[in-house]
């Protein structure tokens, strides 16, 4: 039984099988041993590692996935081999996909020295740096062992601090059970919500199974997201395909689909076209008016190499300059989707408020609608955030999440909204002053009604907020400060 509730195990292991599972066992009896006792409860926590030796390019099993979902966190046991493995990919864009990079939820283990510009970028994300289980030869710059499991001083020094940063975020879970990845603040992207994306399938079989599992979890992440994926029945177009009386009017089907769509999607293996298929369907995309690298996406692995590929056409087709597939990890390339979604959407809402008539180098929001603010939050104030999204709410106004710094300033300058907000309570100077950087070109104008206004969430608390000239201070509990705040908004939007 899994100590934080709600899931099946609190932790779970990944790992490069063939030459990490003897260290792993012993490793995992330790963790075992020093987190029950942080919990004070002999078998307090459930612990999940995989013992099957996998050869890394089988298809993620059905138990395997769904004890990932399950886990309240995870651990991945970092070395070249790791970053070998497809089997260990899988497991993490997985577990990533369903909790997101940015929850704090991953904790790095190194077994060897990896640089970090040579780790993906999801795990170049993690806000940890981990916890170090290696040593250098005394005797070698170029041999690093890993620290022996037995050894009572550097390796139970080490997992003893592991586990006390595994008990800390089991606990803040247990008090406070996480939402799902899709509903949290700032997970979810709202400019992908309802949105329709046309994300192209395959060939199946043994020789593509790693494709087939990229676009099933692609496929999840954005229903995640509330994206509306098209076709609704995967599969269903290669039958087609390959029926001639059936292709003609296939074709039509594809383009209209493509055209309803704001974006197409296209993953790339290192098999699929021998037919003409994967062709077949750029051509339908940019008939249908798609445009390489802007509303048409094609994907292939970053591991994926030329000589890999037997097929000449489907290797010119790979590594076309003129499509411009992207090649990274599947988690980056689903931020690339959500980017370019997000990008069309403000150019349609930029050329919607010409249309109307706005003007300026920040048009205000659109008048005759109701007020909008744009919010965002840290994640340690994610109660402030929440009692900020009621107030709104309860006055009428309507609020979009920023997704990040990034999202927060672009969607700021985008002209859409009557005021922009951000919480300030337990967040880091950083954070906080990467929203008043982004908003100080609003507050240095704070007079105009062309521009939105600033106003920032606080709790009553004394932490100074230091160059708040143009910003309105709504104070948590203060309806006076809030209705400033909302006749401010209306003078906006009048």
């Amino acid at each position: 039984m899994a100590y934080v509730p709600g899931f099946k195990h609190d932790v779970f292991i990944s790992y490069a099988h063939v030459v990490q599972s003897n260290w792993v066992k012993a490793f995992f009896g330790k963790l075992q041993e020093h987190l029950d006792r942080e919990l004070h409860q002999t078998g307090a926590s459930s612990i999940y590692w995989d013992r099957k030796d996998l050869d890394g390019h089988s298809p993620l099993s059905a138990d395997i996935a769904q004890s990932i979902s399950n886990t309240a966190t995870l651990i991945i046991v970092l070395s070249n081999a790791y970053l070998d493995r497809p089997w260990c990919r899988k497991e993490r864009e997985t577990f990533f996909a369903h909790v997101g990079v940015g929850s704090r939820r991953a904790f790095l283990v190194h077994l060897e020295d990896v640089p970090l510009e040579k780790r993906p970028s999801d795990m170049q994300a993690l806000d940890n740096s981990g916890y170090q289980f290696w040593e250098q030869h005394p005797d070698s710059e170029q041999v690093i062992h890993p620290l022996p499991v037995g050894d009572t001083g550097k390796f139970d020094a080490r997992i003893r601090e592991l586990a006390i940063a595994l008990r800390r975020r089991l606990n803040e879970l247990k008090e406070n059970p996480p939402l799902p990845h899709s509903a949290t603040v700032g997970a979810n992207r709202p400019r992908l919500v309802g949105t329709k994306v046309f994300l192209a399938d395959g060939i199946e079989g043994p020789r593509v199974k790693d494709l087939e599992v990229a676009r099933s979890l692609l496929r999840s992440w954005l229903a995640e997201q509330q994206v509306v994926v098209l076709p609704e029945h995967p599969g269903t177009l290669y039958e087609q395909f390959i029926d001639p009386p059936q292709r003609e009017l296939c074709a039509s089907r594809v383009e209209s689909r493509m055209q309803e769509a704001t974006i197409c999607v296209q993953l790339l293996g290192v098999s699929g076209d021998e037919d003409g298929y994967e062709s077949w369907l750029c051509d339908r995309a940019k008939a249908a008016g798609k445009i390489p690298g802007k509303d048409l996406l094609l994907w292939r692995p970053k591991s994926l190499k030329e000589a890999d590929i037997k097929s000449e056409s489907h290797r010119a087709l790979v590594f076309s300059a003129e499509l411009q597939v992207i090649a990274c990890d599947l988690t980056q390339f689903q931020n690339d989707v959500a980017t370019h979604i997000e990008d069309i959407e403000r150019e349609r809402e930029a050329q919607s408020r010409v249309n109307a008539g706005g003007t300026g180098e920040f048009p205000a929001g659109a008048v005759g609608l109701r007020q909008s603010v744009l919010i965002d939050s840290a994640p340690e104030d994610r109660h402030l955030i929440e009692k900020l999204r009621q107030e709104l709410t309860a006055v009428g106004i309507e609020y979009e999440p920023a997704q990040d710094a990034y999202d927060f300033e672009e969607m700021a300058r985008s002209g859409a909204f009557d005021g922009v907000t951000f919480t300030f309570g337990n967040c880091t100077e950083d954070w906080v002053n990467q929203r008043l950087k982004a908003t100080r070109p609003f507050r240095l104008a704070a007079r105009s009604r062309q521009r939105p206004r600033v106003g920032v969430y606080r709790e009553q608390s004394q932490r100074e907020l230091t160059g708040t000239k143009g910003i309105d201070i709504i104070v948590d509990g203060n309806r006076e400060s809030l209705s400033h705040f909302v006749a401010k908004l209306i003078e906006v939007a009048q």
